[in-house]
């Protein structure tokens, strides 16, 4: 596995990783609307003012930072 900063147009797969922080013993937050945070996540990586780092692995995201 490698990291990087994620690319523009890997938002959706990163919005799917966030299901894992929702399982039990977690929960949605009742504001999560998963359209806003796809637009959030492209201003960050875009941003030179944010960092989104992804673990790669044989082209299959498997993680994820956001700073």
């Amino acid at each position: 596995m490698t990291g990087r900063e994620a690319r523009p147009g890997e938002e959706r797969r990163l919005i799917e990783m966030y299901d894992w922080l929702f399982a039990p013993p977690g929960s949605k937050p009742s504001r999560w609307v998963p359209d806003e945070a796809r637009k959030r996540l492209t201003e960050a990586i875009v941003s030179p003012r944010s960092t989104v780092l992804v673990g790669d692995e044989d082209a299959a995201l498997t993680g994820f930072c956001t700073a």
